[in-house]
C-alpha cells in the first residue's frame, strides 16, 4: 500500500474485498487521506433452488454483496472490485497455457539453458576494416 500511495498524485477512491489485512495496510499507508470502501460478496446456492447433481462441482453463486464505508467519503456507485477481478482472470488465463509443459519444476538455470539452446548462433564475421 505504501508503494501505491507513492504513485498517486491525488486523493483516490479505493475498494477492497473483505480480506482483513487490507484494513491495517490501507490505514497505515493513507491514514484519513483516502475514500475507502470494502465490498464483501456472499456466495452460496441460489435461494429456492436445490443442489442438483450437475451443480455439485460448480463454483458457488454470488448471492449478494455488502458495501461498507471504511474511511472518507467513497461514492457507493463506484464501490466495485470488478476491474481487478477481470485483470486477475486475464492473468490466470494467460498463465494457464504454461501448465503441463513439464513434469518437473524448472529452475532459472534450466530456463536460461533452454533459451540459450534455442537462440540463433552468430554467423561468420567479415574482415575487420580499420577506420581512416
Amino acid at each position: 500500500m505504501d508503494d501505491v500511495k507513492e504513485r498517486l498524485a491525488n486523493r483516490v477512491q479505493l475498494t477492497t474485498d473483505g480480506h482483513r489485512a487490507y484494513l491495517n495496510a490501507v490505514e497505515e499507508a493513507f491514514g484519513a487521506d483516502i475514500d475507502y470502501a470494502m465490498l464483501i460478496k456472499q456466495y452460496g446456492e441460489p435461494e429456492g433452488k436445490k443442489t442438483s447433481p450437475e451443480r455439485r462441482y460448480s463454483p458457488a453463486v454470488c448471492t449478494g454483496a455488502t458495501k461498507t464505508r471504511i474511511e472518507g467519503n467513497p461514492d457507493p456507485v463506484h464501490v466495485s472490485t470488478s476491474h481487478i477481478e477481470r485483470a486477475n482472470l486475464t492473468m490466470r488465463m494467460a498463465n494457464r497455457r504454461f501448465t503441463g509443459v513439464s513434469a518437473t519444476l524448472w529452475s532459472m538455470d534450466d530456463l536460461c539453458e533452454k533459451m540459450d539452446a534455442g537462440a540463433p548462433k552468430p554467423g561468420p564475421r567479415g574482415p575487420y576494416k580499420k577506420g581512416a
